[in-house]
């Protein structure tokens, strides 16, 4: 982020949100949206983007990984931008009806998709922030055992404070304090 970013300039550090396209990132992003502190601060959605070659025995198909890489990274900026689409587009939750005004114009949301594992690439990002917030996926301890939870490694390791919004929360929840203040209109 440079010097002369808004959030900079004005003091203010931003939000970082992790964002995989998941109904989970999607809510995440929604409730960041539906608080007051979003008009104030720049926010910046970050996806992370990891390749793991897999063998899958003797007739293993090779794949190119910079074929992989480009598809997976164009995949992850589609998913950030349905994201961002889904909270502030005209038929997004908080829109009263389409084409109306959601009230979340004057948001500053900044898309990056950045190579590296999910938990280092968000604590990268987070290093100069307000707040991270992340979707909880909600596999449970089991799994998170198995391959690790990206959540679990932010709320241990993060510079910032880590807030996480529980599983099956929807966007019209997240969003319903945005139209109960009055804020969408």
């Amino acid at each position: 982020m440079s010097e002369e970013t808004p959030d900079r300039v004005e003091g203010r550090r931003p939000i970082v949100v992790g964002v995989d396209g998941s109904a989970a990132s999607v809510a995440a992003l929604a409730w960041v949206l539906a608080q007051g502190e979003a008009r104030r601060r720049q926010i910046h959605a970050v996806s992370a983007w990891h390749f793991v070659p897999m063998a899958a025995g003797p007739a293993t198909v090779l794949v190119d990984p910079g074929d992989a890489r480009q598809d997976h990274v164009e995949r992850l900026r589609e998913a950030v931008a349905e994201a961002v689409e889904k909270v502030t587009g005209p038929s997004g939750p908080g829109s009263v009806a389409p084409g109306e005004p959601t009230g979340l114009d004057d948001v500053d949301i900044r898309q990056e998709v950045i190579e590296g594992p999910p938990a280092t690439v968000l604590l990268d990002a987070a290093q100069d922030a307000a707040v991270l917030v992340l979707g909880s996926h909600g596999h449970g301890r089991a799994y998170a055992s198995l391959v690790g939870s990206v959540s679990a490694a932010c709320i241990r390791h993060a510079r910032c404070p880590v807030i996480v919004i529980p599983p099956g929360m929807t966007e019209e929840e997240t969003t319903e304090s945005l139209l109960a203040e009055g804020v969408g209109g």
